[in-house]
């Protein structure tokens, strides 16, 4: 599978901000969307090979959650467009691809890739990550990638470790949302 060119990129329209509970200006995103396989492709990516360094969960709307996984989970496809994520005693479940019969694209299956950067007041980046956004604009889930300024334990790094960020590149050139490091 080849990465979308960047002639692809959305030119952040509304539809896709990922992250409602944020005042305008506290986040900068880069949407990319995507078909079915290239969904697919990264989050095999994300929880296959690099479990141990993420957080996921929901960002936004009330409530925050986010959590790390002990081991990498099964992906488990199923016939009606949703794959399951199963970590053992828990699993979830991501629309993937479009519902059998639907004569349009679906509106609940992952349409975007969102990278984003959480700002503080300054508008300096707190977090760095990738949200999974269905056809309506609703986020349905973030992850969180390794951070240059803060450690494992979320407390602030003595000085930023930008080496952190090299996931975050990675994924922004291959998917075509932008190749300058941010």
């Amino acid at each position: 599978m080849r990465a979308l060119p960047a002639a692809r990129l959305n030119a952040r329209p509304r539809a896709l901000t990922p992250l409602p509970r944020l005042p305008a200006g506290n986040v900068d995103e880069w949407p990319v969307r995507l078909p079915p396989e290239e969904t697919l492709r990264v989050l095999a990516e994300l929880f296959g090979l690099h479990w141990r360094d993420i957080r996921f969960g929901i960002l936004g709307g009330g409530a925050e959650w986010e959590m790390r996984a002990a081991h990498a989970p099964r992906l488990i496809p199923l016939s009606d467009g949703t794959i399951t994520l199963h970590f053992g005693g828990w699993h979830l479940h991501l629309r993937v691809g479009d519902r059998p019969g639907l004569d349009r694209p679906d509106p609940e299956r992952i349409h975007a890739l969102v990278f984003f950067r959480l700002l503080d007041e300054e508008r300096s980046p707190t977090d760095w990550g990738v949200a999974f956004v269905n056809g309506r604009g609703e986020q349905q889930l973030a992850v969180l990638l390794p951070n240059p300024v803060r450690g494992e334990d979320d407390r602030p790094l003595p000085r930023p470790d930008w080496t952190r960020l090299a996931l975050w590149n990675q994924l922004r050139r291959r998917y075509g949302a932008g190749d300058e490091e941010a």
